[in-house]
């Protein structure tokens, strides 16, 4: 199959420039950031509506697949990304429940492997609890468990919970919050590894939750949590993990002063298992003897961000304005190929592409049909869209005149020999070329998931 790597434009528009964003939506001046609590954020993108969560297993109704304005600004006094968020507590329960979110959920080679790293890494010996926060059904306690380790869970999903206690995992149905962190303190049950397996947009206030954290650590406790790669999403423009999910995409500096504030201190930093698209944080509390030690990785990594100004106006200015430019490109195309009655058949179904599809509006008259191998998708719509999810072998029976490749493409159907793709990946590119960004060596990251520091990052 040809790969499109060049800009499209319909005939409709050949003789004009690219289009530039226009004026922002109008963004409350009182807005509190969630990292900083300053008051006041400058719109940055309005992504249009986004459905709850962009897992197909994950989309139990119409409610959470009809999307919510999904905006994404900046805070102007600590320059951190974060979501506009309109989100009420019935939907945020959604969020906090989706269980494609959670990076241990159906991954028990993952879950036994993190289990055993962390017990060696952090000399757990039972003094105090394990406790995670979005829990499930016990996938990842079970193993501090069978190393005869105190653990609690907390599930919010009643589902969830009757399931976890039938394993015997000790587990507790609520949110987190204030109360079941005094709850917790109460019961001298506090935690040497608190592991927060829920995304930060199942939280209304992410302050208090590193507050409320930091209550039920013992002193030297640590607590993880995942957050999206703030230099993937803007350096690279990967738009996959602006979503619900995500509350904020911060700065390992920006979440270094968050936690100062409440004991804590930001010790290391890697890249989060399986796809490597996110970043595992370890934060500790203060010991009562001694001091924090902080791995090489973190120092690293501020240099990483550094050297690209990632929360610099300018920097996010103009990641702006290259989504703003890929969005048009892909609506320019979808525009064309049905004016000239093209068929169009979507390549991927996967969380990602969910997110790219949802940001251009994309419905069934623009797409025929998405192809995905995995065979839960098979059979179901993408979120937020009516677009019909094929497997492969359904997909042979019909060529389509053009391709889009919202994910990385995979061996193709026989039936697809010789159509067009247009790859989403390559127009990133291009327009990275066409704007002068080019991502920076180090906007990889310089660390990996085994926790080896990159060599030319060392120096």
């Amino acid at each position: 199959m040809s790969t499109v790597t060049e800009p499209h434009q319909s005939p409709s528009t050949r003789s004009l420039s690219l289009r530039l964003p226009g004026a922002p939506p109008p963004v409350p001046v009182d807005t509190a950031c969630q990292l900083c609590a300053g008051v006041g954020v400058d719109p940055l993108i309005d992504l249009g509506r986004a459905p709850l969560t962009a897992h197909v297993g994950d989309s139990v109704d119409e409610s959470t697949t009809t999307g919510r304005p999904l905006r994404v600004v900046r805070c102007i006094r600590c320059g951190a990304l974060q979501l506009d968020d309109e989100l009420d507590d019935d939907d945020r329960a959604v969020v906090a429940a989706a269980i494609g979110e959670r990076a241990f959920a159906g991954r028990p080679d993952l879950a036994r492997r993190f289990c055993e790293d962390a017990i060696d890494r952090w000399a757990l010996r039972g003094d105090g609890h394990i406790v995670e926060i979005g829990s499930g059904t016990g996938s990842l306690l079970r193993f501090f468990r069978a190393w005869q380790l105190p653990v609690l869970g907390i599930e919010s999903d009643q589902r969830l919970t009757r399931y976890a206690r039938l394993r015997r995992i000790p587990t507790w149905r609520a949110g987190f919050d204030t109360a079941v962190a005094g709850r917790i303190a109460r019961a001298d049950m506090h935690a040497d590894l608190l592991i927060i397996s829920t995304p930060t947009g199942g939280f209304a206030d992410l302050r208090q939750l590193f507050s409320d954290a930091a209550t039920i650590l013992r002193p030297g406790g640590v607590m993880t949590l995942e957050v999206p790669d703030v230099l993937r999403v803007v350096a690279r423009t990967r738009l996959d993990e602006v979503a619900h999910a995500h509350r904020v995409i911060p700065t390992v500096g920006q979440l270094q002063r968050t936690v100062t504030a409440f004991g804590c201190e930001l010790i290391d930093v890697e890249r989060a298992e399986p796809d490597q698209a996110r970043l595992r944080l370890w934060i500790q509390r203060a010991p009562e003897h001694g001091t924090v030690a902080v791995h090489p990785r973190v120092r690293t990594r501020l240099r990483a961000e550094s050297a690209v100004a990632i929360d610099a106006r300018a920097t996010t200015a103009a990641f702006a304005r290259r989504v703003q430019l890929i969005r048009e490109q892909i609506v320019s195309l979808l525009d064309d190929a049905r004016l000239q009655h093209c068929t169009v058949a979507v390549s991927g179904a996967t969380p990602s592409a969910v997110a790219l599809a949802n940001m251009v509006g994309m419905k069934r008259p623009d797409v025929a049909y998405a192809v995905d191998a995995d065979p839960v998708r098979c059979g179901t719509t993408m979120p937020g869209t009516d677009v019909p999810v094929i497997s492969p072998d359904q997909a042979s029976a019909w060529r389509p005149d053009l391709v889009l490749a919202l994910d990385d493409l995979p061996e193709s159907p026989d039936a697809w020999e010789g159509a067009p793709v247009y790859a989403v990946s390559d127009l990133i590119d291009v327009v990275h070329r066409l704007t002068g960004a080019v991502a920076p060596p180090t906007a990889d990251d310089a660390t990996t998931s085994r926790g080896q520091l990159r060599p030319e990052l060392t120096r």
